[in-house]
């Protein structure tokens, strides 16, 4: 897969960590036997991979207690000195 579409999968996804986390759970789940989702045409499984990501047959999710809370916002001080 050449740069530009590993570029717009990142952008896809939120950026290059999110595209990495997801890259690495989805080769460990098939190192450990689980069946591709698209065709395996390609044995490289990094190719595979990024196919089902590019395919949108797999997606990064987020548990709600992994997310930072949202910070305060803050009133504009100089005003109020």
């Amino acid at each position: 897969m050449d740069e530009s579409k590993i570029h717009e999968l990142a952008k896809r996804l939120g950026g290059r960590f999110r595209l990495a986390s997801l890259v690495q759970k989805r080769l460990l789940e098939l190192n450990r036997g689980q069946r591709s989702l698209v065709p395996d045409d390609d044995k490289n499984p990094m190719n595979v991979v990024l196919k089902e990501i590019e395919g949108g047959f797999i997606e990064l999710t987020v548990p709600e207690a992994a997310k930072a809370p949202e910070a305060p916002r803050l009133e504009n001080t100089l005003e109020n000195e």
